[in-house]
């Protein structure tokens, strides 16, 4: 998840790359990473997650506690809470 080595007392709580969307109403919470050309839509939970590159989180959906591979599309209103969810 969030918690490697670069987060921590001389890391980030928060890392957000580059070209990448945060809907209104949208919540990054650390620790949390989000990658590049990623969106977070409107009314989404990111919390204490890893979600790669080229990756749309839908409309209300919560991820937390996982790692979101690359080029992954997370649908409406989805609750990601564990690896084999996120995997899919």
């Amino acid at each position: 998840m969030a918690n490697d080595t670069r987060f921590g007392k001389e890391g980030y709580a928060v890392y957000i790359s580059g070209n990448t969307t945060l809907a209104h109403d949208s919540l990054v919470h650390g620790p949390a990473w989000i990658g590049n050309n990623t969106m977070v839509d409107m009314k989404s939970i990111v919390f204490d997650a890893k979600v790669g590159n080229n990756v749309v989180i839908r409309l209300g959906s919560i991820v937390t506690g996982v790692e979101i591979a690359d080029n992954k599309l997370v649908p409406i209103g989805s609750i990601i809470t564990n690896q084999t969810q996120a995997d899919k």
